[in-house]
């Protein structure tokens, strides 16, 4: 019974770290630069771009708006396919929340608080294609 027992938890203990050493390893389809853009209402496009750099847990991102300065994302997850991340800006939360399509598309949500306000929009961001 103590062999079965152990046995069985060894094998568990491995599943445990090949699924975690899997979702590090797939996290890393997030490194490159990702793009979107949208109209404000005043009929004017911005840009947008998420730079994604490292490997597996240890990812860092910043996003740039337009031509200003680029800033730092804390709190970029992937879970399974889901991806989140947030940004503020001149007192202006985005928080983003988005499923990965594939290996260059993300395709979800993103909820803007200004003044206490917030309001969702749809987003969707191309990965670019890696120059070499």
């Amino acid at each position: 019974m103590i062999k079965s027992t152990f046995g069985m938890l060894l094998v568990l203990g491995l599943v445990g770290v090949g699924l975690e050493a899997s979702t590090r390893a797939d996290a890393d389809v997030l490194v490159g630069s990702w793009t979107w853009s949208w109209k404000d209402g005043m009929g004017v496009t911005h840009n947008h771009v998420l730079e994604v750099e490292g490997t597996g847990d240890k990812l860092a991102a910043r996003e740039r708006f337009d031509d200003g300065a680029p800033i730092r994302v804390d709190d970029l997850k992937m879970t399974g396919q889901k991806v989140s991340f947030s940004s503020l800006r001149d007192g202006r939360r985005a928080a983003y929340s988005g499923t990965l399509k594939g290996k260059d598309l993300i395709d979800g949500m993103v909820t803007v608080t200004d003044d206490g306000q917030p309001q969702e929009f749809g987003w969707q961001a191309k990965k670019e294609p890696v120059k070499k």
